[in-house]
């Protein structure tokens, strides 16, 4: 796993990374003061999870919310 970009939010930080060599696909962690999510495998399309990224840092998702809203977003 390799970390591309981390943001910090008050008390929650927000990490995009890559997963693969050959076939890369993309992979975003939120984490809280109590809570920790990490949601592998969302996409192999590098714009669409930073477009994802950015939205979860915009509206100040919780750790708890993340797989609710990236289900969404990509189904």
């Amino acid at each position: 796993m390799k970390k591309l970009f981390e943001e910090v939010t008050g008390k929650t930080v927000y990490n995009l990374f890559e997963e693969g060599t050959d076939d890369k696909r993309y992979g975003i962690t939120v984490t809280s003061e109590n809570e920790s999510v990490s949601i592998c495998d969302i996409t192999t399309v590098f714009e669409k999870a930073y477009e994802i990224y950015e939205l979860l840092i915009k509206n100040f998702v919780s750790p708890i919310h993340t797989k609710y809203i990236i289900t969404d977003m990509i189904s």
